[in-house]
């Protein structure tokens, strides 16, 4: 999107060798003078990391000084699998995007939603959003307002079965781990295996899709020897998914 405006932009590289830990000094060293906006993803898809609550706010801090907002995209929050972070809202300098379509598991709705303290910048956002969505549906509203209102229960589900299926899937992975390698997600519901050989995963993707299970092959993120695995939707059957897995992986 930001390309379409004709925006330049500067990605920050997640190491895998650093188990894509996420730090405020991997952004900032990538912040040039003309930077008009910074952006992280925590809980990250795909990889799972997450960005400590003290980085977020030395980050926008930093930022700040420079006269870079720094946007942080919590779709994923509030699932987490170590300690719990706060929400980056109301930090000074921060905008955060959410929606219901990861962590309250309700995308058919469409919704979503801006926090920005700044009410100039609110002014502009809304008046851009103009040009491209009209409305939203009222009927998608009224059901995104009760699932706010009852968002505990829903995010409580989603936690015992992200949790549950995380564990199957951490087993799978330990029981083949001469062939994958992960760093184990903090946060989210996707992971990020990869194929220590260094193959490339997209003819075992295309094998698991033929068996039933459906993944994403790493060269959709330029890293073709990983994997995108997804574990929080599905409440049932997830046991059959990771037996398909660990089948393929042994006929690999």
């Amino acid at each position: 999107m930001a390309r379409t405006w004709q925006l330049t932009v500067q990605p920050y590289a997640l190491l895998r060798e650093a188990m894509f830990a996420q730090t405020s000094e991997i952004v900032l060293r990538e912040i040039m003078a003309d930077t008009v906006l910074a952006l992280v993803n925590t809980p990250h898809n795909p990889t799972g990391s997450v960005m400590a609550r003290r980085d977020v706010e030395h980050l926008a801090g930093a930022l700040k000084e420079r006269g870079v907002p720094l946007i942080v995209d919590e779709v994923y929050h509030p699932l987490y699998f170590g300690d719990p972070q706060a929400s980056a809202a109301g930090l000074d300098n921060v905008i955060v995007i959410g929606d219901m379509s990861k962590a309250l598991s309700l995308a058919g709705l469409r919704v979503g939603w801006i926090i920005d303290a700044n009410s100039e910048r609110r002014k502009r956002i809304i008046d851009a959003r103009s040009y491209f969505t009209i409305s939203s549906s009222p009927i998608a509203e009224a059901i995104a307002t009760h699932a706010l209102l009852n968002r505990d229960m829903l995010l409580t589900r989603l936690r015992n079965v992200a949790s549950a299926n995380l564990a199957q899937l951490r087993a799978v992975i330990e029981d083949e781990a001469d062939l994958l390698a992960w760093a184990e997600p903090a946060g989210g519901t996707t992971a990020f295996p990869w194929f220590k050989d260094g193959r490339d995963s997209r003819r075992f993707c295309e094998t698991l899709a033929e068996n039933g299970l459906l993944v994403v092959p790493g060269d959709c993120f330029d890293r073709p020897e990983h994997i995108r695995i997804g574990f929080g939707a599905q409440e049932k059957a997830f046991d059959q998914a990771a037996e398909i897995l660990r089948n393929v992986l042994r006929a690999a």
